[in-house]
């Protein structure tokens, strides 16, 4: 019979699902993975005798229905309570998956799961979740969406609270804003040691198509109590750089130590200090260096221990370029690793020279009990740097691993078109602090991001083959009497996102295949499982999804799982089972429809329904010729049996999807098997063996009752 290939597959698929689809964890997992799941052994609740081994036998019925036209519904009732005592599942997925039903309608492409438990059964398995909470996800080839509200208890600290995040990138604008604002109580030694009364930071930053700017400033006030803890200080230093010169200018008032009292005690100390430290040998070696003492002042400490200096001086380093850079273009013309002839070293050195540093400058200042301070760094001609630096990264091999240099290149695309359409970033980040009583604290966050020229920018990126992923999203949460409350959504939309998420998951896999620090064994075992990652993504690839949906409701009471997911060709994962002997499918059997049902003992029942299976009015021989029937398989033969299966809720799945079910249905006999057997489909669905459609099932069932993830391996 059909066993599942021994490899992480089922891992690989879940993370599909989850990664990228967002939206069919219970139904697509059905019958997206057919392989075993990678912790543990392999269970099969509803399948085959276990073996003791990770192989599956396939499908053995319990019971077979035959209609009279030679369709047959297989039945197969699970495993019993003893077999399950007995099984080598590590954990309790047996048991679990009596909450849990599924099923496939292959001449649809159709997948729908549910997936429901109570509160009291995850916290006894030890999963708790923070209040309660509905959210729904959506994936298609170009859009993946998710949104949803949640609600949970307030933490008792925490007074007000309030939070609003927005967020879009489209092909004309991109921009975000932050509002958020906590008041909590502070208890016992937070609130005794809390020294900060009050604080205020304002960052920005300007990012052009050739000058950065990066600016920041901040005043802190602290509890009289502790105002004389620090002694009072200014500090500032402004760097800049003129032609052939950079100049340093600083000017500073602080109180020193009776240690260093020797080297400020007179101005020609203090002068043959400074330049030690700022004009010595070591600065002479690559520039002209000269200081010039502009102010000085000294005095001793009332106590006598140590004294204040007040200073200021300029120093300038002349020729720091012209010298430095005959140095490293000397080196890169004489290292032949890096394959440079003298035109391209002498570019890449252009390019890292480039660089001017219009301003650097830091002031801070601190007296009685209050501290204020400020940033600032201004570069002009950064883009060259960064030009010269990607050359250099190149030149020297940096990128000769795939992934490495799949980076490079998108971050060359992406930072040549923001020059060429003159984009413009702005970052503003504001916070403040604020103790307006002894036992509370209040932090108030402020943030926005925009652009200019976004519009040029994608085009540009549209003229180098580069579609602009759209992204919107938003989160807002409030503190609501005795909850918090909030809801938040995503969006992202793109021609191909699928596709482009499933080539990234192709070069993640890869990455572990050219780790070159990595043995021989490693690789090997990397290799291995890099092909079967890379067949799971191109069964999935062709398995054409048109649209999937997942929703996850969490209350006081129960959780709830539902999903469903619509493929073209659903028969694009037949070829990730094999055969044990002969390495292929069984081919007996066409499947039109699969559903699972729990178990009220645990454990599911498995319903297959095939067209064709037999002849017309066939004889129990016939049947008993079917690979998925043995010896111990009950067969119930035409006008012997009176009664009703369970069917895949069709209008409920597509109410998940939030699509109408075509009228009228349509024919969903599915298309001939691999080995030329009849069937014939208006569906457009390939049929499964019976091993496909019930292990896929199963194996669905199995991933979301496991209790240790399935990404797990």
């Amino acid at each position: 019979m059909a066993s599942l290939r021994p490899s992480h597959r089922l891992s690989v698929v879940s993370t599909l699902v989850l990664a990228l689809l967002l939206a069919i964890q219970p139904a697509a997992a059905a019958a997206m993975a057919p392989g075993p799941t990678t912790v543990g052994a392999t269970p099969r609740p509803a399948l085959a005798q276990s073996d003791g081994t990770n192989e599956s036998d396939g499908l053995d019925a319990d019971h077979v229905y035959v209609e009279r036209d030679g369709d047959v519904i297989l039945v197969s009732n699970g495993t019993d309570a003893a077999s399950r005592a007995n099984a080598t599942v590590e954990d309790d997925s047996l048991d679990e998956v009596r909450n849990a039903s599924f099923g496939l309608v292959t001449g649809q492409g159709l997948l729908y799961g549910l997936y429901e438990t109570d509160r009291s059964e995850l916290a006894e398995d030890g999963e708790t979740f923070p209040g309660t909470f509905s959210f729904a996800t959506r994936a298609a080839p170009d859009r993946l969406a998710a949104g949803g509200t949640f609600a949970t208890e307030r933490p008792a600290q925490l007074q007000a609270f309030r939070l609003a995040l927005e967020g879009a990138r489209t092909g004309e604008r991109a921009g975000a804003t932050l509002d958020g604002r906590a008041t909590v109580t502070l208890n016992g030694s937070a609130a005794a040691g809390a020294v900060l009364e009050r604080a205020e930071t304002d960052s920005y930053a300007r990012v052009g198509p050739r000058n950065l700017t990066l600016r920041s400033n901040g005043t802190a006030r602290v509890a009289p109590a502790a105002a004389g803890m620090a002694d009072p200080f200014r500090f500032s230093a402004v760097l800049t750089e003129e032609p052939g010169v950079y100049r340093l200018a600083v000017e500073r008032n602080s109180s020193v130590g009776a240690e260093a009292v020797g080297n400020w005690s007179t101005r020609e100390r203090a002068r043959a200090t400074l330049e030690r430290r700022f004009a010595g040998q070591d600065a002479r070696q690559v520039a002209n260096t000269s200081l010039r003492l502009r102010d000085y002042a000294f005095r001793n400490a009332s106590d006598g221990e140590g004294g204040r200096v007040v200073v200021s001086y300029v120093v300038r380093y002349e020729g720091v370029k012209a010298r430095l850079r005959p140095l490293a273009l000397g080196a890169l013309t004489a290292d032949e690793e890096n394959g440079l002839d003298p035109l391209q070293a002498q570019r890449i050195t252009a390019d890292l020279f480039a660089l001017r540093v219009e301003r650097a400058a830091v002031d801070a200042t601190y007296r009685d009990g209050r501290f204020e301070g400020s940033t600032e760094l201004r570069l002009n001609r950064y883009d060259r740097a960064i030009d010269g630096a990607l050359d250099l990264a190149t030149a020297y091999n940096l990128t000769a691993n795939e992934t490495v240099a799949r980076y490079v290149r998108g971050f060359r695309t992406r930072f040549d078109a923001a020059r060429e359409a003159g984009l413009v970033r702005e970052y503003r980040l504001g916070t403040t602090y604020e103790r307006p009583g002894a036992r509370e604290a209040t932090v108030e966050v402020t943030g926005r991001y925009r652009t200019t020229n976004w519009d040029a920018y994608v085009a540009e990126l549209d003229e180098r083959g580069v579609t602009q992923l759209d992204l919107t999203g938003d989160l807002h949460a409030r503190a609501d009497g005795d909850h918090l409350r909030g809801n938040a959504s995503v969006a992202a939309v793109r021609p191909g996102l699928l596709a482009d998420a499933v080539d990234g998951l192709r070069n993640l896999s890869r990455a572990g295949v050219e780790d070159e620090f990595a043995s021989p064994a490693e690789r090997a075992a990397e290799r291995e499982e890099f092909n079967d990652t890379q067949e799971v993504l191109d069964a999935f690839e062709r398995s054409d999804l048109r649209t999937a949906r997942f929703e996850l409701n969490v209350t006081d009471e129960a959780a709830r799982i539902e999903g469903a997911a619509r493929f073209g060709n659903l028969s694009a994962f037949r070829p990730l089972l094999r055969n044990d002997t002969t390495g292929e499918l069984p081919t007996d059997l066409v499947v039109r429809e699969a559903v699972a049902r729990p178990r009220p003992d645990g454990g599911s029942v498995v319903y297959v329904y095939a067209e064709g299976a037999v002849p017309v009015r066939p004889t129990e021989a016939d049947v008993r010729a079917l690979a998925a029937v043995n010896e111990s398989t009950t067969v119930h033969m035409p006008g012997e049996w009176d009664r009703s299966f369970p069917r895949v809720d069709r209008e409920r799945a597509y109410g998940v999807l939030r699509e109408t079910p075509p009228e009228p249905t349509p024919t969903e006999t599915p298309l001939p098997p691999t080995d030329g057997t009849n069937g014939t489909s208006s569906g457009g669905q390939p049929g499964f063996g019976p091993t496909a459609a019930a292990v896929a099932l199963v194996a669905g069932v199995v991933v979301l009752a496991r209790r240790r993830g399935v990404l797990a391996e």
